[in-house]
């Protein structure tokens, strides 16, 4: 596994030489440059220039943990998620919980199959319909890939992160979570 490198800022009041600014690639909030290096549109609310900096941010957070951390493929990742928090499901409603085409995620599970992570059987509901069944096998990949994840980001924190950053950022889950209550 090859550890990943933040893009850096130049150090704030805040930050340490090599580390990036708790405010992300740009100087300051003020600097007028989103992450992307694109001005904000000119009459744009902060709170529409903050959301935009926020979609990227993540999403490129989220692209880079899934390079590098040693892990299962994203779809395969995603359809054990899904089985996990939402229990057996038919191939159709994986496909719609994952946002993917039907085919995709029947060539996904045919992949999670030839693995033993997943099972097909039979729909009570519905004797022509299979369910998609997280196995024992399944759930401790899962459980592999999450705690992957999670040790590459603690990582990360400890590395690129100042104290004071890193405290800011206990604060981070919690927003997020009440901005996704709606």
């Amino acid at each position: 596994m090859t550890p990943a490198t933040f893009p850096s800022s130049s150090p704030g009041p805040s930050s340490s030489p090599g580390r990036s600014s708790a405010l992300g690639p740009s100087a300051s909030p003020s600097s007028g440059a989103s992450p992307s290096g694109a001005s904000p549109s000119s009459g744009a609310s902060p709170d529409v220039d903050i959301a935009e900096r926020l979609r990227q941010s993540i999403g490129r957070f989220v692209r880079t943990v899934r390079a590098q951390a040693d892990t299962l493929p994203p779809p395969q990742a995603a359809a054990l998620g899904a089985l996990d928090r939402e229990g057996p499901q038919t191939i159709a409603r994986l496909a719609a919980d994952c946002r993917v085409k039907h085919q995709s995620m029947s060539r996904t599970v045919t992949e999670l199959e030839k693995q033993s992570f997943v099972a097909r059987t039979p729909n009570p509901a519905d004797r022509r319909a299979v369910l998609i069944t997280l196995t024992p096998t399944g759930t401790e990949a899962l459980n592999t890939d999450r705690d992957s994840r999670r040790r590459w980001v603690a990582a990360a924190i400890s590395r690129h992160l100042s104290p004071d950053e890193q405290a800011i950022l206990h604060a981070v889950p919690d927003l997020l979570n009440r901005l996704s209550a709606d």
